[in-house]
Protein backbone atom coordinates (compact mmCIF):
# COMPACT_ATOMS: atom_id res chain seq x y z
CA UNK A 1 0.00 0.00 0.00
CA UNK A 2 1.31 3.46 -0.88
CA UNK A 3 0.14 6.28 1.38
CA UNK A 4 0.80 10.04 1.28
CA UNK A 5 1.41 11.15 4.90
CA UNK A 6 1.62 14.76 6.11
CA UNK A 7 5.17 15.53 7.11
CA UNK A 8 6.16 16.97 10.50
CA UNK A 9 6.85 20.46 9.12
CA UNK A 10 3.32 20.76 7.72
CA UNK A 11 4.58 21.41 4.19
CA UNK A 12 3.98 18.70 1.64
CA UNK A 13 3.71 15.02 2.32
CA UNK A 14 6.00 12.03 2.70
CA UNK A 15 5.38 9.00 0.49
CA UNK A 16 5.08 5.87 2.65
CA UNK A 17 4.97 2.32 1.30
CA UNK A 18 3.74 -0.46 3.59
CA UNK A 19 4.31 -4.07 2.53
CA UNK A 20 2.96 -7.11 4.37
CA UNK A 21 5.67 -9.77 4.53
CA UNK A 22 5.09 -13.53 4.38
CA UNK A 23 5.63 -13.82 8.15
CA UNK A 24 2.81 -11.29 8.75
CA UNK A 25 5.05 -8.40 9.76
CA UNK A 26 4.76 -5.02 8.05
CA UNK A 27 7.69 -3.37 6.29
CA UNK A 28 7.53 0.46 6.14
CA UNK A 29 9.61 2.50 3.68
CA UNK A 30 9.67 6.29 3.27
CA UNK A 31 10.38 7.88 -0.11
CA UNK A 32 10.96 11.54 0.63
CA UNK A 33 8.81 14.64 0.45
CA UNK A 34 6.18 15.28 -2.20
CA UNK A 35 3.51 17.84 -2.94
CA UNK A 36 0.33 16.36 -4.37
CA UNK A 37 -1.97 18.46 -6.49
CA UNK A 38 -5.56 17.70 -7.52
CA UNK A 39 -6.13 16.37 -11.05
CA UNK A 40 -7.84 18.70 -13.47
CA UNK A 41 -11.08 17.46 -15.00
CA UNK A 42 -9.94 18.63 -18.44
CA UNK A 43 -6.75 16.49 -18.34
CA UNK A 44 -6.60 12.70 -18.30
CA UNK A 45 -10.17 11.93 -19.36
CA UNK A 46 -9.42 10.61 -22.85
Amino acid sequence: MVIPMDNAEGEGQTMLRVTKLEDGFLKKEEFGDFKFVPMLKEIGND
